[in-house]
């Protein structure tokens, strides 16, 4: 039978309040947002039970206490090792004491779990007189570590020094601890985080892994990635959609590591994650009373259940934007999306800068003299864009055009000075089809309000049978284009404003989850 924990909320308004989890789960992220390859990292917590996760457990094998926090960075020195294998920090540091009153530089050296050894740093020339055997029989079969660089960490505080090395047993985890021997965050200066907190050497640079329960960073990341002031059910919706993208991109793994230290880091390119700073009551709740429920397919497998902001009036099927089948994620038409969180966007450039960014990323076709998207997405979205140059032609995907621009999503459509200019025609109350005039025609909205359209109007948004569409006001001078668009992100999977809509007009976060995902049901992982 599984234990069943209970993750303790331990700042602010979260005291006294306890999520239960039927079991541990955790994960690992990367927090390269900013600790990632760094020079040096420092824990400013002042008390650290230092140990080793195997088969998601860990160990605690020292427990370490600093006024002045710890500081790690990457070694860099050729060390000479002793033989001996000592099981506390405590007995490997009195034999280091004795080296370094012979004027020797010497730091133990953790190698897993109550595991130690003795590094010496002895310079070339003093080698020949450096008498091993005043300092154990250990020394005996002492050899020089030239690995060091690759792998060593160096710790740091006013009342410890030692070495890590992670290739026997992986790095070791750090929980920061109070005085009563109580689980606290961990601080890493601007932000602290739950759970413990792996150092790893990547190349010459240090990252910080945090090892957490999945539950706990979920609090860290809802309203990072949906504002805390949006509808209690679209924030239900979103928790089980990052518990489903934490537990199928990471998976429930929290061993200590050395090679791949994290399978999804802190940034957008996973999940927007900031630990304790960003929990909110909102994020409390909204994993509370969801807690343990994801999204699987049709073969019980959880999803990745991707998400993105706005979709402009439809979502797009993964085959159409990443090029493969996924019977979860097909396009949708939208209309709940009322209050996007990003609104149609127009964008100019001139055929000069257009030319440059292509040539930059590898898309040199000259001076630029056309280009056009050629095929669309059910959605609405540039599939693949022609662009016609002095030098010749060239196709590039939607995808590709919006990473070259930074534009905000590939639902766009390009306007140049010699394109037909669209014209909006709505039905006056005879029946008559007339052309909408800016400043001189008015428009009445769903609560019935009657305004007219100003003449500053860049674009009109048009409802049409499957999806929203914009046109420009105006057409741009010769020698410019405008990319006009609508949403912002890939257009895979759930509209987070297209939740917040259907949220607003009563749908709960299950139903809303099965109208973004298809063939899947929501279930306890």
């Amino acid at each position: 039978m599984a234990a069943v924990i209970a993750l303790i909320i331990g700042v602010s308004a979260f005291d006294s309040i306890r999520i239960h989890a039927g079991s541990a789960r955790d994960i690992r992220v990367g927090l390269t947002s900013l600790y990632g390859k760094k020079d040096i990292i420092t824990i400013y917590n002042d008390l650290l039970a230092v140990g080793y996760c195997k088969d998601n457990s860990f160990t605690v094998s020292e427990t370490l206490r600093s006024a002045s926090g710890f500081s790690f960075e990457p070694d860099r020195n050729d060390w000479y090792i002793g033989s001996t294998v000592y099981n506390s920090y405590k007995n490997a540091s009195f034999i280091c004491s004795e080296i370094k009153n012979a004027g020797y530089t010497a730091l133990p050296c953790m190698y897993g779990n109550r595991q130690w050894k003795i590094h010496v740093l002895i310079p070339a020339d003093s080698l020949a007189s450096f008498n091993l055997s005043d300092y154990g029989s250990e020394f005996k079969d002492m050899t020089l570590l030239r690995s060091g660089p690759k792998s060593l960490i160096h710790a740091e505080s006013s009342d410890y020094g030692f070495l890590i090395d992670g290739t026997v047993d992986g790095y070791p985890q750090f929980k920061a601890v109070n005085s009563r021997g109580e689980q606290v965050p961990v601080s890493l200066g601007t932000r602290k985080y739950r759970g413990r907190i792996e150092l790893v050497r990547e190349s010459d640079k240090l990252t910080a892994v945090n090892v957490v329960g999945i539950e706990a960073y979920l609090l860290g990341v809802i309203t990072c990635e949906m504002g805390a002031s949006k509808p209690a059910e679209a924030l239900k919706a979103q928790a089980i959609c990052s518990r489903s993208y934490a537990a199928a991109k990471a998976g429930f793994d929290a061993d200590s590591k050395t090679s791949e230290p994290y399978k999804m880091n802190d940034t957008d390119a996973s999940q927007v994650y900031k630990g304790v700073n960003a929990e909110t009551d909102a994020s409390y709740d909204a994993v509370r009373s969801t807690i343990g429920q994801v999204i699987r397919n049709k073969s019980g497998n959880i999803v990745e259940a991707f998400y993105f902001s706005t979709d402009g009036g439809a979502t797009d099927s993964i085959s159409d934007i990443w090029g493969y089948a996924d019977p979860v994620y097909e396009s949708v038409f939208d209309p709940y999306e009322t209050d996007p969180e990003v609104g149609p966007w127009i964008e100019e450039y001139t055929l000069t800068e257009l030319s440059k960014n292509l040539k930059d990323s590898g898309h040199d076709v000259g001076d630029i003299t056309d280009l056009s998207v050629t095929v669309t997405t059910a959605g609405g979205r540039a599939y693949s864009v022609l662009i016609r140059g002095t030098n010749g032609k060239t196709t590039v995907s939607g995808n590709t055009l919006r990473e070259i621009l930074g534009l905000p999503s590939t639902k766009f459509r390009i306007i140049t000075a010699d394109s037909d200019l669209n014209t909006v025609y709505a039905i006056d109350a005879n029946g008559y089809t007339n052309p909408v005039i800016p400043g001189e025609s008015y428009v009445i909205s769903d609560n019935s309000p009657v305004s007219i359209l100003e003449t500053s109007t860049e674009q009109y948004i048009l409802l049409g049978n499957q999806t929203l569409f914009n046109i420009p006001d105006t057409l741009p001078p010769a020698g410019s284009v405008y990319i006009i668009g609508m949403g912002k992100g890939h257009g895979v999977g759930m509209s987070q404003s297209g939740a917040a809509g259907m949220a607003r007009q009563g749908f709960d976060h299950t139903e809303i989850i099965n109208y973004f995902y298809h063939n899947i049901t929501i279930g306890k992982y």
